[in-house]
């Protein structure tokens, strides 16, 4: 799984090779969970709704597996 945006502004997609990422975490430098929901097919995720800052995100496969990486929100 990756992220194909590092530095966003109001979307970022998540995808893996296979297009099976199920769910994702996104939480603020303190560790508070800000968005956390299951992902449709085009892995997309609005967020025009945070801060500009520095996030963490967390997506998870449905076999479980999981991959952190963080994104900065402008």
């Amino acid at each position: 799984c990756f992220v194909s945006s590092f530095v966003v502004a109001d979307s970022l997609v998540l995808r893996n090779r296979q297009l099976l990422v199920a769910a994702k975490d996104i939480r603020n430098s303190t560790g508070v969970t800000l968005i956390s929901k299951q992902l449709e097919n085009d892995g997309q995720v609005n967020i025009s709704g945070l801060m500009s800052g520095i996030y963490i995100v967390t997506t998870t496969t449905p076999d479980g597996k999981t991959m952190t990486t963080s994104l900065i929100k402008i």
